[in-house]
């Protein structure tokens, strides 16, 4: 029963970001108002808002103006619902005090933020300084008074984040990256502290240069085409957000097997 809770309120969770995503971008109020139809604005119902199940029983299109709806709805509440349940079933693996509900609701925030920064940067190219600064803010507070790390280690990592982009980013006058990505760098050293942010680095490096390369081997992309690189850093820092708990749990079985 709690896999599937999480699942769904992974689900709700997703739904709700694809309507913030959405606003946020359109400069739009995302705390009020019902949702509307993108194409023929009407409101829309209740029962055709309902995460994944509205999305198959409308057959994709809107009840009233027959518009296809786009799979990037459903795909971004699916995956938020996925992300949620490996979250909660890698803290479950670790029946320790530093692994409570608290930090299970610390790391489904934490997801919850990569997932906007993931989505608006994969389809707009783009970091809300909206978004990423209240996130690093509470970011870093959530990790500090819930002691998950020291405020040295917290400062030391977005030190490492920040002073990574920027590097490259006065390097190359901007043409490299954004400098949204500065913020970035420090958003990932406030959740993961140090040295877990510079795993998360190299991660995410790796993952954008393996498709980077994909996309240059199949021509779907230029070497001068722009990539969303902070696409890319959300998923190197999902990795250790969501997996922590698992990489912690082997290595302590590993421990355990050397020590017998």
């Amino acid at each position: 029963m709690y896999y599937i809770l999480l699942f769904l309120i992974g689900l709700l969770i997703g739904s709700l970001i694809n309507v913030i995503v959405w606003r946020m971008y359109h400069d739009q109020p995302f705390v009020t108002g019902r949702s509307k139809c993108v194409h023929c604005q009407h409101v829309i119902a209740w029962y055709d808002n309902i995460p994944l199940l509205s999305f198959i029983l409308l057959r994709a299109q809107c009840r009233h103006c027959k518009n296809k709806i786009s799979f990037y709805y459903p795909c971004v509440e699916f995956a938020t619902g996925i992300l949620f349940l490996l979250t909660g079933t890698g803290i479950a693996l670790l029946q320790t005090n530093v692994y409570s509900v608290e930090s299970l609701l610390r790391n489904l925030f934490f997801v919850s933020v990569l997932v906007v920064i993931f989505v608006m940067d994969l389809r707009w190219y783009i970091i809300l300084d909206k978004v990423i600064v209240p996130a690093i803010a509470v970011t870093f507070l959530l990790n500090w008074l819930g002691n998950i790390y020291t405020v040295k280690s917290l400062l030391i990592a977005m030190l490492i984040g920040g002073l990574f982009f920027f590097i490259q980013w006065f390097v190359s006058r901007g043409q490299w990256l954004g400098s949204g990505d500065i913020r970035m760098g420090i958003l990932m050293g406030a959740m993961l502290g140090y040295p877990n942010v510079i795993g998360a680095l190299f991660v995410s490096y790796m993952i954008g240069g393996t498709i980077s390369i994909f996309f240059l081997v199949f021509k779907l992309k230029e070497l001068t085409s722009k990539l969303p690189l902070a696409t890319f850093l959300s998923i190197g820092t999902f990795v250790y957000v969501v997996f922590e708990a698992y990489i912690r749990t082997i290595t302590c079985q590993l421990h355990l097997f050397f020590l017998c």
